[in-house]
């Protein structure tokens, strides 16, 4: 029940490891570094009746933590902890995390490239 998509960009030094984690409503999609095993992310997707005011007051402002917003393709992007990024689309959350130091430029591309 989840018409998910992968990010057309992914930054350099980075690919995807693994399989493609499934549960009902949610798929996750591991990327990890090239030249070390202390780097990796992950991008989940999630079906979600939030708009972008509901994702920031239900769980941006929960990690009482500085963001950025910013707007790219009709979406709002909240990047949050310096180095994840959050939006909603569609009926679609979407959540990059993990251990690395992506930037605020690269993370506004994965997300831009959905």
């Amino acid at each position: 029940g989840l018409d998910a998509n992968l990010p057309s960009y992914q930054p350099a030094g980075f690919s995807m490891a693994g399989p493609i984690q499934y549960e009902p409503g949610a798929i996750t999609v591991n990327y990890k570094s090239n030249s070390d095993d202390q780097r990796s992310f992950n991008v989940t997707q999630k079906n979600s009746s939030w708009n972008s005011e509901t994702l920031l007051e239900n769980y941006v402002n929960t990690t009482k933590q500085p963001y950025q917003t910013f707007q790219a393709n009709g979406r709002t992007i909240y990047i949050y902890e310096g180095n994840k990024a959050t939006w909603v689309d569609g009926g679609v959350w979407f959540n990059i995390d993990g251990k690395t130091n992506l930037n605020s430029d690269q993370l506004l591309r994965i997300a831009e490239s959905f």
